[in-house]
C-alpha cells in the first residue's frame, strides 16, 4: 500500500469552520444527505464513489468517513472532487468538518485464513 494513501485528510486542515456546529443527527443520515445532494452535482463520478462508502464516524463537529477501497480513495481525494466535498457538507450542516481515511478491508484475509485453518494443507490459496 502506498504511504500516500494511509494518510489521512481533514478538510479542518484547508478551512477552519466559520459557524458553530450544531447537529441532532446520526453520522449515517448525514452522510446520505450528502450523497443526495452530490447527485444534483455535475459529478457523477464523485457521487457514485461516495455513495459505496458505508462507515462513517461522528465525533463532535467531524463526519470521518472510512474509506476502505483504493480507488474510491483516489477519487475522492483529487483535490477538485475534495473540494467539492468539503463544500456539500458545509452546505449540509454549517460548522461541519469531513474527514476521510483510508482503511484497508480485512474480510478476504480473514476468510482465506478461515479456510486454511479448516481445510489445512490441501487448500491453495491465490491472491
Amino acid at each position: 500500500m502506498r504511504e500516500s494513501l494511509k494518510k489521512k485528510l481533514i478538510a479542518e486542515d484547508y478551512a477552519p469552520p466559520k459557524k458553530e456546529f450544531k447537529n441532532d443527527q446520526s453520522a449515517a443520515t448525514l452522510w446520505g444527505k450528502v450523497v443526495l445532494k452530490l447527485r444534483e452535482s455535475k459529478y457523477p463520478v464523485l457521487h457514485t464513489a461516495c455513495g459505496d462508502i458505508r462507515k462513517t464516524q461522528l465525533e463532535g463537529n467531524i463526519l470521518r468517513v472510512f474509506i476502505e477501497t483504493e480507488y474510491i480513495y483516489n477519487i475522492i481525494v483529487k483535490e477538485e472532487n475534495f473540494a467539492l466535498l468539503t463544500k456539500t457538507v458545509e452546505q449540509i450542516n454549517p460548522g461541519l468538518v469531513v474527514s476521510l481515511q483510508f482503511v484497508e478491508d480485512k474480510t478476504a484475509d480473514e476468510n482465506a485464513l478461515k479456510l486454511k485453518r479448516k481445510f489445512g494443507e490441501k487448500l491453495d490459496v491465490e491472491e
